[in-house]
């Protein structure tokens, strides 16, 4: 080989490596880029694995946000707002979360995270946004949540049924508070009580009217709700949420709550199912909750009424609790047992004709959870139970307490 044509070799040589070598250095810098090796469940050549955006951004806003979720390449996104961590079940599914499909509303203080998924059954890391929603001179208790809103009207008192007096209360949403995060709530009064002017005095606004109109709706829905599972039929429950059975998920809930909620309770198997089932799939007004928290609404509702749910009546006022609303049976030992609760925590008999007070013996008697979580509420709270009881809540009426303290807005 003469010296011209070495030189010649040698420079292919090296034009040839140092292409090699960029290429590596690429690959090495792009993260988790996939191969496109086929793995049995599609390629992924060329798609990068990222944890989802979420726009707006995580940061601190005066009025609820609509969040909306890209991942490019992805083939679904899972999310929660509850502190559970999301996790695929396949590339189109989540085990944990719900399948994103529309901006996510934030109304209040609440993490965000998410999870994209992709078609080699991959899954990306694990992203938190932490929203702040700081609604000023909001009703709610504890962080400033808007949960229970401050201006109440009392109306329409019912007929006496059981020597009890029914009373509607229409909660009015001030200007700070959307209609989405006000409670309807009722309370009961004796027949025998003296003559109530206000009620015969009020009057129906339009503001009245329109939430009105909101709560048929809600309340439409959970007697739908309460007749699908009540039933037992799976199918029809699945149909009510959007969602394909999954036997594993209902297997791992039998055991990790089911089992436990039950316990030496006398049962029949297939109403155990139902409760199974509500649980693990939820219905459309409960989606929103985790299994884990719609396990804690049975477990209120038992301890509330010293039975399990199942007949549809049951089920209504359960699904009625899980809303943040009345439940219409009620037991007069446990609200006894609330207003007691109520005075060990706020040093002072509870007034019921006031809306904060009604609503934290109302919480902590039945359980209701609020319409939007407050982490940092339930943080303080805590704190708060464990000053008072002089021990950590592990118990559904201690959760009750902590709830009631953290959102119903009663104060010393």
């Amino acid at each position: 080989m003469t010296k011209k044509a070495f030189i010649i070799f040698f420079a292919i040589v090296l034009v040839f490596s140092f292409s090699f070598y960029l290429s590596v250095q690429a690959s090495e810098t792009t993260g988790t880029l996939n191969t496109g090796i086929q793995s049995g469940l599609g390629s992924m050549d060329g798609v990068v694995i990222a944890t989802p955006t979420a726009s707006p951004a995580a940061s601190t806003y005066t009025s609820a946000q609509s969040v909306s979720l890209t991942a490019a390449g992805s083939t679904a996104m899972c999310y929660t707002t509850n502190g559970d961590t999301p996790a695929c079940a396949t590339p189109t599914t989540c085990t944990t979360g719900t399948v994103y499909s529309s901006a996510v509303s934030i109304a209040s203080s609440s993490t965000l995270k998410t999870l994209s998924c992709y078609t080699d059954g991959s899954a990306s890391s694990v992203g938190s946004h932490a929203y702040t929603i700081n609604i000023s001179s909001g009703g709610g208790g504890g962080g400033g949540s808007t949960t229970f809103c401050s201006s109440v009207t009392y109306s329409n008192w019912g007929t006496c049924t059981g020597g009890f007096q029914s009373r509607n209360v229409s909660s009015r949403a001030p200007s700070n508070c959307t209609l989405s995060t006000v409670q309807q709530l009722a309370t009961q009064q004796n027949c025998t009580a003296t003559a109530t002017p206000e009620a015969a005095t009020t009057s129906t606004t339009p503001e009245t009217t329109t939430t009105t109109s909101t709560t048929d709706q809600n309340v439409q829905a959970i007697t739908s709700e309460s007749q699908v599972v009540s039933s037992g039929v799976i199918n029809s429950l699945l149909s009510n949420t959007g969602q394909t059975r999954n036997q594993e998920q209902e297997t791992s809930g039998m055991s990790k709550y089911t089992d436990k909620i039950v316990g030496t309770t006398e049962i029949e198997a297939t109403e155990k199912e139902a409760m199974n089932n509500f649980i693990v799939y939820g219905t459309a007004t409960t989606k929103k909750l985790g299994a884990g928290e719609r396990a804690g609404v049975v477990n209120s509702y038992k301890s509330a009424f010293g039975k399990l749910p199942k007949t549809e009546s049951e089920w209504s006022d359960a699904i009625k609790i899980a809303n943040g609303r009345w439940p219409s049976e009620t037991n007069a030992t446990s609200e006894t047992n609330a207003e007691a609760s109520f005075k060990k925590i706020y040093l002072r008999d509870p007034d019921r004709a006031n809306p904060h007070d009604d609503a934290a013996v109302v919480v902590m008697a039945y359980g209701l959870r609020p319409a939007d979580r407050n982490l940092d509420s339930e943080k303080a709270a805590i704190k708060s139970f464990e000053y008072i009881y002089n021990y950590s809540p592990s118990s559904a009426t201690d959760w009750d307490i902590v709830r009631a303290i953290a959102y119903s807005g009663a104060t010393r």
